[in-house]
């Protein structure tokens, strides 16, 4: 009986999931960006379709044109941030509450885990720059951010050829170390000695 229940469940979820995306193939033609819809139509359908739809936003982050890349960035930034408080809602909920609270929060992992490879690695800055633009104004990414694999690229950011970039790079690392100050004060004093000994050199 619970395994029946269970599956329908499933099902109604997967359906919702597909009279979305058919909704918004329908709708497409209204929108100059097809990343910009599906951002909409996720926010308005919630986190039922976000699974679904999140990952059709993420593919853009690796297109050829760097105004698309942008884009889909800002729109991966506002569904995490939409998330936020579907996460923290569920930490002292019921069981089946807690257990779509940890899939949320692994999704969430997953897309912070590709916005910072992009902040990183996009020969574009203002792809970069619109990344950690959005971590620098958005508390709610610090909880993953402060993990040691994010603040490994959030370090990474601190030698960014962009000086806006590495102002938010480091406002964002220096925020991260009331979260794991084990981990960042130590990077960032490394950080201010190597800028203190180049600008001991000019």
């Amino acid at each position: 009986m619970h395994e029946s229940h269970s599956r329908a469940a499933i099902n109604t979820e997967r359906d919702k999931g597909f009279i979305a995306l058919g909704e918004m193939v329908g709708a497409l033609d209204g929108y100059e960006s097809h990343v910009s819809f599906i951002v909409h139509s996720t926010l308005i359908y919630g986190l039922g379709a976000m699974n679904f739809l999140s990952f059709s936003v993420v593919v853009y982050l690796d297109d050829e044109d760097k105004v698309t890349r942008k884009d889909a960035a800002l729109s991966c930034c506002k569904l995490v941030a939409n998330s936020f408080s579907g996460v923290s809602c569920t930490q002292f909920g019921s069981s089946r509450s807690n257990r779509t609270g940890g899939k949320r929060r692994r999704l969430i992992e997953e897309l912070v885990e590709k916005l910072l490879i992009a902040a990183v690695a996009d020969a574009d800055v203002t792809v970069r720059h619109s990344i950690f633009s959005s971590l620098h104004g958005n508390r709610g990414f610090d909880e993953f951010l402060a993990q040691a694999e994010s603040l490994s690229a959030v370090f990474a950011a601190l030698n960014d050829e962009d000086f806006d970039v590495r102002e938010y790079a480091i406002s964002v690392a220096g925020r991260l170390s009331e979260k794991n100050p084990a981990y960042v004060l130590p990077a960032l004093r490394r950080h201010l000695i190597q800028l203190l000994t180049y600008l001991d050199q000019r």
